[in-house]
């Protein structure tokens, strides 16, 4: 039974069954009018099975004279929340087999412990086996990667820079700025005379022009 764009009327005393009916109609995309029966209304939802009361009475002789589907409210909505497809997040360990247009339901299996070992290095698992299974070869593969890296890590910690203005090579600028050596070689005016000389020349080509 198809329920989108359907219109509902409600007539439902219980505040909690109303606001489940309420919020599974909105899902299947119908909508609930609680003010009048008009012939637009296609569903009569009540609770005067057990909630009798003249208004009850009243709506139903009215939803019959319209043609109007009566449903229970207990029943109507347990009939929603079958066809309403709720997700959840599964479990590690499951298998899932789906078309690719996303039509027809997925079919999984949930194993229950973890009996098969991984034997492939390009599978990532999400939980780890009790007794992984792995080649000599991608041992031997592994060993070379992390040995690789791990003298990447030392010649990157051993590299240093060179200073331009004492020519002294230093891994930390702030520590090599504030050395006597490093000072010293800045506040003499010898250390900066060809720089001053340059600065002479350039001067003289200006005066050229």
């Amino acid at each position: 039974m198809e329920f989108k764009g359907k219109i509902f009327f409600l007539d439902i005393h219980d505040s909690t069954l109303r606001e489940k009916l309420i919020w599974n109609i909105s899902l299947i995309g119908g909508t609930v009018v609680f003010d009048e029966l008009t012939p637009k209304v296609l569903f009569l939802i009540t609770d005067s099975a057990t909630h009798q009361s003249e208004k009850s009475s009243s709506l139903i002789q009215t939803a019959k004279g319209l043609n109007i589907k009566i449903y229970a409210g207990e029943q109507f909505n347990q009939l929603l929340e079958n066809k309403i497809i709720y997700s959840k997040r599964k479990t590690p360990n499951i298998i899932v087999v789906e078309d690719s247009t996303k039509i027809h339901r997925p079919s999984f299996r949930e194993f229950k412990e973890d009996s098969i070992p991984l034997s492939s290095h390009f599978v990532s698992a999400t939980s780890k086996p009790r007794n992984p299974v792995f080649s000599l070869e991608f041992l031997e593969q592994r060993a070379k990667e992390n040995q690789a890296l791990q003298q990447k890590k030392r010649r990157k910690k051993k590299k240093q820079k060179y200073c331009e203005i004492c020519g002294e090579y230093y891994s930390n600028l702030h520590s090599h700025i504030v050395l006597k050596m490093h000072r010293n070689f800045a506040k003499k005016k010898k250390n900066y005379q060809q720089i001053d000389q340059l600065f002479k020349n350039i001067r003289k080509q200006e005066k050229k022009k």
